[in-house]
């Protein structure tokens, strides 16, 4: 995964403040001057090490990944559960039909633990689809 600023190092030097680079690349055994690492699954969780990078979760570890899963169903809608990293902010978007996507509600900041949002709008038998958008962080 090569990132703005990278340099090869054997040890994981702090960045200057006009690098993008962080350290977590290499504590996670990550090659940020390899091109091909970005593409690699190295824990076979369906994520490959970019995604992992910038969701920030660990690209050594299958139970570390970031996936939307349905809770239920009740009167109050679908709820909806996803791990989430602190210091990370996430958007959860809908669609009727994979083509045209809709914020659902307001961001949500990460907690380091699972997060539920509820889709009130939602009701049973609709055919609704939906992800998680990791938000890019401020520089």
């Amino acid at each position: 995964m090569v990132l703005p600023g990278a340099r090869a190092a054997t040890g994981c030097q702090p960045p200057r403040a006009s690098e993008r680079t962080t350290c977590s690349a290499y504590a996670n055994g990550l090659n940020p001057a390899d091109p091909a690492d970005a593409t690699r699954d190295p824990d076979g969780d369906g994520a490959d090490n970019a995604f992992e990078f910038a969701a920030g979760t660990d690209p050594q570890n299958a139970a570390s990944v970031l996936h939307l899963r349905a809770a239920g169903y009740s009167a109050a809608g679908h709820a909806l559960r996803f791990p989430s990293v602190t210091g990370k902010t996430y958007r959860i978007e809908f669609s009727e039909d994979l083509s045209t996507w809709h914020q659902l509600g307001a961001n949500v900041s990460g907690t380091g633990g699972e997060v539920e949002r509820t889709d009130a709008a939602a009701f049973a038998g609709q055919r609704r689809y939906y992800r998680v958008i990791v938000l890019p962080q401020a520089p």
